[in-house]
């Protein structure tokens, strides 16, 4: 009698998950048909569905059902985003012989588990080129300066399996991104490789000026600067000609002006990548007053040319300024990919398309730099846009901002959702912002960063900045990525047989 009721319980248990899992794939299938209406580039048609059979499939509360599906020895879906229906018609089918209704098998999905995977390996290897034998995941390096007059430091990376240079068109100039250029172009020939080229347009970032207290002009240098406390009131201006009228204790000029007519009393600012936090207490025409809430508990030096950050703030700043219109005259003559920073929305990514289309440069290819709250909140809406061109995109998690924008506490939350959209849109992900940076300026690595390595393998490239250590950083880094594939591939952990160290 007991087993009997067992089976009864087992068998309502089955029915329950299985009736589940139906309702959330027939919102899947009825989303779906909006996709009609969206215009798509037929090869990538598939993955614009894929993307929003995904998104449909999170609006559910899914916790409970992973752990039933889990004491079945069924997929829970934690690595189906690329494959997202197949993964939930798998699980039907699968219960349909449990139930002992065998009669009746769902069809095949457009997207299997190997498609997902080819379709993101080949969109990879249309951005960074071929993967390595020895490796899947790509490197990005930044160039520093000095590779424009020391063919070593570009002869080096390549050596050591770069495939990607980076150039930040936020320092230095065009006569010195070119001679880069040169160096890598020769050094690629050297060593019987090619290497893709990509450089970061600017973008409306937000930065310290001029620093200002008691009258004068502070000066910024390694240990000079505005030093700040904890309930100091630091001014805002327009204007260095402000500061003589208002007649204020601590200010400071902000690189953009216009940002000041945008900001609201209560909303936060945040200085120097999180160093020092204020809170707008006062916003008026030429000038706003911040009361500085977060230092170090012996004051925090503010120096010029250092991020400002205002997260509650809904800023209407275009995603290009005319200085990246400038350079983008470089970039198409030289690059392989362009980086658009600060993107925000559909329309800063259409401004981009524009400015291709000015300068027929459809050879490039586009990386969405992901680093403020906006561009995660819409990522979606923008994955599905770039989805109307040929031109491949590319994600980079930049989580130097971004981290500051959405607050440390959601900076994990929100790089591995990044990754899962992105993972579900068949987009391949760059990995950047600090990636071993003590090791690349000081030439040991700290613990934290080695075993960050092990998240950057979700990531499709890992990006590393510049640094007098770079080339033995990239060693480093190579030397990681080969022994730890093996144990791990995309999100999935694979199980090679177990070794001593």
């Amino acid at each position: 009698m007991c087993s009997i009721n067992l089976l009864i319980v087992k068998h309502k248990k089955l029915k329950s998950i299985f009736f589940e899992l139906e309702k959330i794939l027939q919102k899947i299938e009825l989303e779906s048909f909006h996709l009609d209406h969206t215009p798509l580039i037929e090869d990538k048609y598939l993955s614009a569905m894929n993307l929003v059979d995904y998104l449909t499939f999170r609006q559910f509360e899914l916790a409970k059902i992973q752990e039933d599906l889990c004491e079945l020895g069924l997929t829970r879906f934690a690595r189906g985003e690329g494959h997202i229906r197949h993964s939930i018609q798998l699980n039907l089918n699968t219960l349909r012989l449990m139930l002992n209704e065998n009669h009746y098998h769902y069809p095949k999905a457009a997207i299997s588990i190997k498609k997902s995977r080819k379709t993101l390996s080949r969109n990879t290897k249309n951005i960074f080129g071929k993967k390595l034998k020895e490796k899947r995941v790509r490197t990005m390096v930044t160039m520093p300066t000095e590779a424009a007059y020391d063919l070593a430091i570009t002869q080096g990376l390549i050596y050591n399996k770069m495939n990607c240079a980076r150039i930040n068109c936020a320092h230095d100039e065009k006569e010195t991104w070119g001679k880069i250029v040169e160096n890598l172009n020769t050094a690629a020939q050297n060593n019987k490789r090619k290497i893709r080229i990509a450089a970061d347009l600017s973008g409306p970032k937000i930065r310290t000026g001029i620093l200002l207290q008691d009258g004068k002009r502070v000066k910024s240098g390694k240990k000079k600067g505005l030093t700040l406390y904890i309930d100091d009131t630091l001014w805002l201006l327009k204007s260095e000609d402000q500061y003589k009228q208002e007649h204020c204790e601590k200010a400071i000029i902000c690189t953009l002006p216009e940002v000041l007519d945008m900001i609201s009393p209560g909303e936060r600012i945040i200085f120097d990548d999180g160093k020092i936090e204020g809170l707008i207490k006062e916003v008026h025409a030429d000038h706003s007053v911040v009361q500085i809430v977060r230092t170090k508990l012996n004051g925090s030096k503010l120096k010029s040319e250092k991020g400002i950050n205002v997260p509650d703030s809904d800023l209407k700043l275009p995603g290009l300024t005319l200085k990246d219109k400038e350079d983008f005259k470089f970039v198409v003559n030289h690059c392989d990919i362009v980086n658009l920073s600060f993107v925000n929305s559909i329309q800063d990514l259409e401004d981009l398309y524009q400015l291709i289309d000015q300068h027929n440069a459809h050879h490039l290819s586009i990386l969405l730099k992901i680093e403020t709250r906006g561009a995660f909140n819409n990522l979606p809406q923008i994955l599905l846009r770039s989805m109307s061109r040929k031109i491949p995109v590319g994600v980079m998690i930049a989580r130097g901002d971004l981290a500051v924008e959405v607050g440390w506490e959601n900076i994990g939350y929100v790089q591995n959702e990044i990754i899962r959209i992105c993972a579900a849109a068949h987009i391949p992900v760059v990995w950047a912002t600090q990636v071993l940076e003590s090791m690349a300026k000081k030439g040991i690595p700290s613990r934290s960063e080695v075993t960050d390595i092990s998240q950057a393998l979700k990531a499709d490239c890992v990006m590393l900045n510049k640094g007098p250590y770079i080339v033995e950083t990239l060693q480093f880094l190579n030397r990681i990525l080969i022994k730890d594939e093996a144990f791990q591939q995309k999100a999935d952990a694979m199980l090679p047989k177990l070794e001593a160290v």
